[in-house]
């Protein structure tokens, strides 16, 4: 310590410089450091959302939240896992150390959502990366001259695009109003007389409901693309 001592002050110039680059050192760092009032100390997280139309609770565990739950059992640097499933829906939560980052836990989990073996037409998506400490603003959109319908339609395809551009949005989740759908009514008579199921009218629509690519025709000097239109734009 006394050699220290007797060194700063036999070497003052040295020292003055020394102590000019620590005082510009944290003021650096102090610019640098990422202030918050309420700073985020919760370990990362991944939520598996998977929506089954249709199935009992019972069903969603057995065909759905256990197959993932299975894939999922080895993912490295997993805290905790957690697992929810009500009618119609699985929600599957992953805890990770507060080491591992965002990303690289999300990566994990979609290589081993590959694996999973699902019934037809279910698929597992990930939740928005979001922390247990972000904050909800929920509004409600009223219009005198618009129906449930168009208001629907307004918060889908107008709000929900522009409110994703904000910076630090997650996710936005609409709730009400009428989603836009075309239905078919069955006539269980007719389906006995013309001897059908159900899935053979879901597979006409189904078939009838997109277009087909063709060849290219030749013109002289220039080409022309052949297709066909087939995508339902109406109910007629």
């Amino acid at each position: 310590m006394r050699g220290l001592l007797r060194f700063a002050l036999e070497q003052r110039f040295f020292t003055f410089v020394g102590a000019i680059l620590l005082v510009g050192a944290g003021i650096w760092s102090f610019q640098q450091l990422k202030i918050e009032a309420y700073p985020d100390i919760s370990d990362p997280g991944v939520d598996v959302i998977t929506l089954a139309p249709g199935l009992a609770a019972e069903e969603v565990e057995q065909q759905v939240t256990i197959p993932i739950e299975r894939a999922l059992n080895n993912t490295p640097g997993v805290l905790n896992r957690r697992s929810r499933t009500i009618f119609g829906l699985s929600l599957v939560q992953l805890t990770f150390e507060h080491s591992m980052d965002n990303y690289r836990a999300r990566q994990l989990v979609l290589e081993r959502l590959r694996e999973v073996e699902l019934p037809e037409g279910l698929q597992p998506v990930l939740g928005p990366m979001a922390t247990p400490i972000g904050e909800m603003f929920r509004y409600v959109i009223e219009a005198p001259h618009l129906d449930d319908l168009q208001l629907r339609e307004l918060q889908d395809w107008v709000i929900t695009p522009r409110l994703l551009q904000v910076a630090g949005v997650a996710d936005v989740v609409p709730f009400g109003g009428l989603v836009k759908q075309y239905q078919i009514q069955v006539d269980p008579l007719l389906l006995e007389k013309y001897r059908l199921t159900l899935e053979d009218i879901a597979e006409a629509v189904a078939a009838s409901n997109r277009n087909a690519g063709g060849a290219l025709l030749d013109n002289r000097q220039q080409s022309l693309a052949v297709r066909g239109v087939g995508l339902l734009r109406g109910v007629e």
